[in-house]
């Protein structure tokens, strides 16, 4: 087990989808969806468990999910920026599978997980840009209460064009679409910090 791994573990307390609602399907019928499990498998080590849960029931999900990325990878905006706002959701959400899908992502990128393991105190730890905290702010506001104070969104003016702006709230409300599928279904970590790159 990974130093990552182990220290994700004791902070997240992942259970990697144990006692999920509903039983994983090994191999679906969809032609689409049996797509979506290889090139998930070969892109991150393993077919995700959202997937074998969901999107063999159901389709049409995978198609929105690889719209949904599809609109995503347009966004130009800093990795690291794009995946701390995603961790961070997910993280307000309890959606412990998308949580392990960032910082996956962060370390096929060679990004440090140190801002990952610090967001909960992102307000007033110095690792965090004044850019970095306007777009947590916003995303924590948006996620929380939906409406965002007009303060907190003149703040993220600031630091962000009004392209970047519509870009956070895409990102965000993705992440939320993301979270609120799997959460509930008690789908957890599938563990990829685990997988090696």
């Amino acid at each position: 087990m990974s130093v990552v791994l182990s220290a994700y573990q004791h902070l997240y307390h992942f259970d990697y989808g144990e006692d999920m609602r509903l039983s994983a399907i090994e191999r679906p019928r969809n032609l689409f969806v049996r797509l979506y499990y290889t090139l998930t498998k070969r892109r991150f080590g393993k077919i995700f468990t959202p997937a074998k849960v969901m999107y063999a029931r159901v389709p049409g999900m995978a198609i929105i999910s690889a719209i949904l990325y599809a609109v995503d990878n347009t966004i130009k905006m800093e990795p690291e920026l794009k995946l701390l706002i995603k961790h961070y959701v997910s993280f307000l959400n309890g959606c412990t599978f998308c949580m392990d899908l960032a910082e996956k992502m962060a370390i096929q990128q060679h990004l440090s997980l140190g801002k990952f393991y610090n967001l909960s105190s992102y307000r007033h730890d110095p690792l965090f840009t004044h850019q970095e905290r306007a777009a947590l702010a916003y995303v924590e506001e948006a996620t929380h209460h939906k409406h965002v104070p007009d303060e907190v969104f003149a703040t993220l003016q600031r630091y962000f064009t009004d392209r970047e702006i519509v870009e956070i709230t895409f990102m965000c409300a993705a992440e939320n679409y993301f979270n609120l599928t799997a959460a509930p279904l008690d789908i957890g970590s599938d563990g990829l910090c685990a997988i090696q790159v």
